[in-house]
């Protein structure tokens, strides 16, 4: 992967789960769930991950008054990682 992408997916979906935990801290039971719901579009597919990147920037967008600076810059991570694969195709 890129440089500015994690070596492996399950080292993004660790960066994920840690932005959930973060939120759950700060009991953001809504965005965990949006969240949850984009991740459920990643398939195995081209299609799914376009998807979930969508999802994922509209969670961002929805909420950025919400998040704290560390979990924005966490969710602003996971994003361009995903864009940054997926749009180098």
């Amino acid at each position: 992967m890129a440089a500015n992408t994690p070596a492996s997916w399950g080292d993004y979906w660790q960066q994920f789960d840690r932005l959930i935990e973060l939120l759950a801290a700060d009991g953001r039971e809504e965005i965990i769930a949006e969240l949850r719901y984009a991740q459920g579009y990643v398939n195995g597919m081209t299609d799914g991950w376009f998807d979930y990147m969508i999802a994922l920037e509209d969670v961002i967008k929805d909420h950025k008054g919400d998040l704290t600076a560390g979990q924005a810059a966490l969710a602003a991570y996971l994003l361009s990682a995903i864009k940054t694969v997926l749009l180098s195709r």
